[in-house]
């Protein structure tokens, strides 16, 4: 009777692991899609500058797709730590169940907190660039513009 119920409560954390790895997954790659997302929005103001000249209306836009998708990213990097944590909650609780430790079970979701530097400072060059240098020039080129 008790392996029965063990066997129930393995299969329950296996569904949650899958649950939760394809919650990881689809907000990866929305967060994925988000930044091409900003990407097509700086193009499509870069495109007007072109065209038209500077704007209020223009660098306002910038201002606010900036603001907008960084609010987003960062909630979306939040939630998917959070998942990681359950998902190591659930190597915890089947280990347990398993009777065998939690560093036996390879768990590919888990993050270690390892990342090499260059792939950190690449990120974070990144970052600036994204949600800080393109807005900036748009700032700095209107005040150019009109003072």
């Amino acid at each position: 009777m008790k392996n029965i119920m063990t066997d129930k409560k393995v299969d329950f954390l296996i569904a949650d692991f899958n649950a939760t790895k394809a919650e990881i997954g689809r907000r990866s790659n929305l967060q994925k899609a988000s930044v091409l997302g900003i990407f097509w929005a700086y193009s499509f103001a870069f495109k007007y500058v072109l065209e038209e000249g500077h704007s209020v209306e223009m660098t306002g836009f910038v201002l606010l797709v900036a603001i907008m998708h960084y609010i987003y990213y960062s909630r979306e990097s939040s939630e998917i730590s959070r998942l990681g944590e359950f998902v190591r909650v659930i190597a915890n609780k089947g280990s347990k169940l398993l009777e065998s430790s939690a560093d036996d079970i390879h768990v590919s979701e888990l993050f270690t907190g390892s990342q090499d530097c260059k792939n950190e400072c690449k990120d974070y060059c990144f970052k600036i660039l994204l949600y800080f240098g393109i807005p900036l020039y748009f700032v700095v080129n209107l005040m150019y513009i009109y003072l």
